[in-house]
């Protein structure tokens, strides 16, 4: 790899589809997970080995798909008219800067948020703004086991 380029692994992938179990293994072969990574990042009863996903770039999804007028289980399309809205520049700027708390000058990392796949175009931006050059991972995980997946996940939450 140029020593020159960046480039940033954006794992996309909804809830409980096996984006932490491919953020880990990008990790364990190279890819810098973000410095903070969301508390309680630790194998837990919903996921043995942990998230490997900041809190900061939750919270910030949580405010994009908020101020779209959406959410993380959303099921509609995201209203792609957000990105030209002045907001989205605001949100452009917040993001970059989280890009650099998160993983400084790494040449190679790795960014996992489930949310991330309703707003990959967005996440591509902002990534590109930091001077990386963004590759989309997609884990394939059986419908029927993600699906058994949530509903296991949502009736320990409730």
């Amino acid at each position: 790899m140029d020593q020159k380029k960046r480039v940033a692994i954006l794992v996309a992938g909804m809830h409980r589809s096996g984006t932490s179990a491919v953020t880990r293994i990008l990790s364990l072969v190279g890819c810098d997970l973000p410095k903070n990574l969301m508390t309680g990042d630790v194998a837990n009863e919903f996921n043995e080995k942990g998230f490997w996903e900041p809190q900061s770039i939750a919270d910030l999804n949580d405010e994009i798909l908020a101020s779209a007028g959406s959410a993380w289980d959303d099921w509609r399309v995201f209203d792609s008219g957000w990105y030209a809205s002045p907001i989205a520049e605001e949100f452009r700027e917040r993001a970059r800067a989280v890009l650099r708390e998160e993983f400084g000058s790494s040449r190679l990392f790795v960014l996992k948020d489930p949310r991330i796949c309703r707003l990959l175009k967005f996440w591509i931006e902002a990534i590109e703004g930091v001077g990386a050059t963004p590759c989309i991972v997609s884990p394939v995980r059986s419908v029927t086991a993600s699906s058994r997946s949530v509903t296991a996940w949502l009736s320990r939450a409730i």
